[in-house]
C-alpha cells in the first residue's frame, strides 16, 4: 500500500555545503534543476547513490564532488564540494574559458566572438587574471571534465607569486616559457620544460631579497641556474 501511495516516492531534497561554507546560488540552482528532473517522483530503493553522484559530477561543471545520503522514507540530503572561477583561459583557437584553479572548464565565454578582446574584456571586469596559452586545447579523457593540464604548473607558480602579495594581471605560456605580468608591468618567467620546483625555490630566496632590500625590479628570470633579475 505505502508503495501505492507513493511514500517512497522521493519528495524533499536539501543541499548543504561539505565544509560550511556558503554555496554559490548558481550552482545550487543548477544542481537543484538536476534534481527536480531526474530524481523527484523517483522510488526511493532504486535510486543508486555512487551513480548518482558520478552523474551531477560528470554533468554540471560546477560541482567538484558531492556526497548523497538517503533519508527514509522519501529525501535525500546532498553534501556539495563546488569549484571557484579562479581566472580566464585564452587558448587556441581563440577560446574563452572560465577555468577553476586547477584549470578545469566551468563555462566557455564568448561564444558569439572568436576576437581575444572578448576574452581580455571579461577578464577585466571580472577581475580575474587571464591565462594565454595560444598554442594548447582543453583536454577531455574519459568522459570527465574538460581541462587545461598546463595548469598543476601553473598552479604552483600562482600559488608563490601571490605569497608575495603581488597582483597578477595576466599569464602567457609560450614554446613552454611562462611570463607572469604584474599590476605594475613586471616580469616573472618560469619555464614548465623544467624542474619547477627547482624554479620556485629560486624565485622565493630571490624575491625575499628584493622584499628585504626594498628593491624595485622590472622582471625575475628564474629559467637559469643563476636567476636573473633586472633593476628599473
Amino acid at each position: 500500500l505505502s508503495y501505492l501511495l507513493g511514500l517512497w516516492n522521493v519528495r524533499k531534497y536539501e543541499i548543504l555545503s561539505h565544509d560550511g561554507t556558503e554555496l554559490d546560488p548558481k550552482v545550487v540552482d543548477k544542481v537543484e534543476k538536476y534534481i527536480e528532473e531526474n530524481v523527484v517522483g523517483r522510488n526511493f530503493f532504486s535510486i543508486h547513490i555512487k551513480n548518482l553522484e558520478q552523474d551531477i559530477t560528470r554533468n554540471i561543471s560546477y560541482v567538484d564532488t558531492i556526497k548523497i545520503e538517503k533519508n527514509v522514507p522519501n529525501s535525500l540530503t546532498l553534501f556539495l564540494k563546488q569549484y571557484s572561477a579562479e581566472l580566464v583561459g585564452l587558448t587556441k583557437g581563440n577560446k574563452c574559458y572560465l577555468l577553476s584553479s586547477s584549470g578545469v572548464v566551468l563555462e566557455e565565454l564568448c561564444k558569439e566572438s572568436t576576437e581575444e578582446n572578448c576574452c581580455i574584456e571579461y577578464s577585466t571586469e571580472s577581475k580575474k587574471y587571464i591565462l594565454k596559452v595560444l598554442d594548447m586545447d582543453i583536454v577531455v579523457e574519459g568522459g570527465e571534465k574538460g581541462r587545461l593540464l598546463v595548469m598543476d604548473d601553473i598552479k604552483k607558480i600562482v600559488k608563490m607569486v601571490k605569497l608575495f602579495e603581488i597582483e597578477i594581471q595576466n599569464i602567457t605560456i609560450e614554446k613552454n616559457v611562462v611570463t607572469v605580468l604584474d599590476a605594475d608591468n613586471r616580469k616573472m618567467i618560469f619555464s614548465v620544460g623544467e624542474n619547477i620546483n627547482t624554479q620556485l625555490e629560486s624565485f622565493y630566496l630571490v624575491m625575499a631579497k628584493i622584499k628585504r632590500d626594498n628593491i624595485n625590479f622590472d622582471s625575475v628570470d628564474v629559467r637559469f641556474e643563476r636567476p636573473v633579475m633586472k633593476v628599473r
